[in-house]
């Protein structure tokens, strides 16, 4: 999309009207902040035009910048804040109105439905709740807005690419021995898992043998799977069956004779 920004630049403007094809929708990481589009290649942005309703604020922020806001020109050439001030400037021309005791406010309303039905009203320009993320951050983040791109990772609006690593928790001594002693005398598969990303050596007593040899052998003492389970039963009764039956045709018959 910066490709495509870069290469529309001069073309592109306030009231500029722009196509976009199959774009990525990128979510901001604060909330109350805009949704971004990204597109992989140039020939999927387009400029069609130029709006004739969407103008820019007629007031000015300061003696030599004009305000940035926008605003329908159907409905006038100032924005809502503009024409705020020209209102209180004609409210305190005004003796009726500037000696009164009750205020007036020009906003635009936003309709909110309430859980039981009802509707209320906001101005759309109510101070929005700072964001909790935003708080923590401070300053840092508040003149850019970051979105997550595949491959990228998380960019801001002005192309920077922040690295942040995220904070490993290193375990305590403590920790690392309780650990140890949970898994001493253990050689089930969870186990094993365990000491191989934790790096724990078994401290289990050496053998001539090898654990693999013993667990073969029957005499390991590693845990026994649900199918390996039932296989040593069946084992075991096919065991006592064969031997039962031998004892029974080598047993000798004995008579009393009275």
């Amino acid at each position: 999309m910066r490709k495509a920004f870069t290469k529309y630049d001069y073309a592109i403007g306030l009231g500029s009207v722009v196509a976009v094809k199959r774009p990525f929708l990128l979510k901001p990481t604060e909330t109350g902040q805009s949704v971004a589009l990204h597109v992989d290649q140039i020939q999927q942005m387009w400029v069609i035009g130029q709006s004739l309703d969407l103008v820019q604020c007629a007031g000015y922020a300061k003696k030599d910048m004009r305000c940035s806001a926008w605003t329908d020109s159907r409905t006038g050439e100032f924005c809502d804040k503009h024409l705020e001030k020209v209102y209180n400037y004609s409210k305190n021309g005004r003796m009726e109105l500037a000696s009164g005791n009750s205020g007036f406010d020009i906003r635009w309303a936003t309709q909110i439905k309430q859980t039981d039905g009802t509707l209320s009203y906001e101005s759309k320009r109510q101070k929005k709740p700072v964001d909790s993320v935003a708080k923590l951050f401070g300053n840092r983040f508040k003149s850019k807005q970051a979105y997550y791109i595949k491959g990228k990772g998380l960019v801001t609006t002005d192309g920077t690419i922040m690295k942040q690593a995220l904070a490993k928790k290193e375990p305590t001594e403590a920790e690392k021995d309780e650990l140890k002693k949970f898994l001493r005398g253990r050689r089930d598969p969870g186990a094993e898992m365990i000491r191989k990303i934790k790096g724990i050596e078994d401290e289990g007593p050496k053998t001539v043998l090898s654990n693999e040899a013993l667990d073969k052998l029957g005499i390991g003492s590693k845990s026994l799977s649900k199918e390996e389970e039932e296989s040593k039963k069946r084992s075991f009764e096919a065991l006592n069956k064969a031997t039962k039956e031998n004892a029974t045709e080598n047993k000798k018959p004995r008579f009393v004779y009275l």
